[in-house]
């Protein structure tokens, strides 16, 4: 989530901006963090489209980060190092964060605090080492390690998406084959059954069970298949919020 804020340096002048987080007192606790006094703190939706969050991939992080630990093992200065990746990325998104990050470097705040405005993109455990690493003298060794451990975290994503393919095409297989025999093939078997017993005849209690379910699905039709709809997006959604997801560093393609 985006906020856009009004705060208090220690030296009382006012400064105002926006930083990203996972809810208020997340961006009020990294305000703090920074040494500022929030006064006001509003989320703004400016970062959204659609209600969706956008993210940033695997491979750019990767890219990224190997890039920004060689350019300050060779001692290019960070905010240099940054609009350099920044006019490098693809991703119109990352360059728009990068920007930002760059002004603030420059403007006095240290990488990690700078990192930790954007959560959706550098999540808690990247800016916690990059502040190890500030603090420690090795943010270049730091930031080769953050790059192995995303290029890990992406191959672990790769494989558990492929692992569940297979199922995935089996479950939607399984729900077409459902609703063509619940909307075309149950009510001809009801048909013929009718013809041959009439109305009143006795069917086998299994039976009339399929006959019911053909029954109603075919007349509440408008109820059942956003029903049914709205399930697999939800399937979707868990699928897509599993742990190894929930790093920031990871792209929800």
């Amino acid at each position: 989530m985006l906020f856009s804020y009004k705060a208090l340096r220690k030296n009382n002048s006012s400064v105002s901006g926006t930083i990203e987080a996972a809810d208020r007192d997340a961006a009020m606790a990294a305000l703090s963090h920074q040494g500022l006094h929030p006064l006001l703190v509003s989320e703004t939706n400016a970062k959204r489209t659609f209600g969706v969050q956008k993210k940033v991939k695997s491979n750019d992080m990767v890219v990224f980060t190997r890039q920004l630990s060689t350019m300050i093992s060779a001692g290019v200065p960070i905010a240099k190092g940054l609009a350099t990746l920044q006019d490098s990325s693809n991703s119109a998104y990352f360059r728009e964060v990068l920007g930002k990050i760059t002004k603030d470097i420059e403007g006095g705040t240290q990488l990690g605090d700078a990192f930790a405005k954007f959560p959706n993109v550098f999540d808690e455990v990247y800016v916690n080492m990059v502040r190890a690493g500030e603090e420690g003298g090795i943010l270049d060794d730091i930031l080769k390690r953050l790059a192995t451990q995303v290029e890990q975290n992406a191959s672990i994503k790769k494989k558990i998406r492929s692992a569940m393919i297979y199922p995935i095409v089996i479950l939607c297989i399984t729900v077409i084959a459902f609703f063509g025999i619940m909307f075309f093939i149950m009510p001809k078997i009801a048909k013929i059954l009718k013809d041959l017993g009439g109305p009143d005849a006795q069917l086998p209690v299994y039976t009339q069970v399929l006959l019911d379910i053909s029954n109603f699905s075919r007349k509440y039709a408008f109820i059942v298949i956003p029903v049914m709809l709205l399930a697999a997006w939800t399937v979707k959604r868990y699928i897509q919020t599993t742990p190894q997801d929930h790093c920031a560093t990871c792209d929800h393609d």
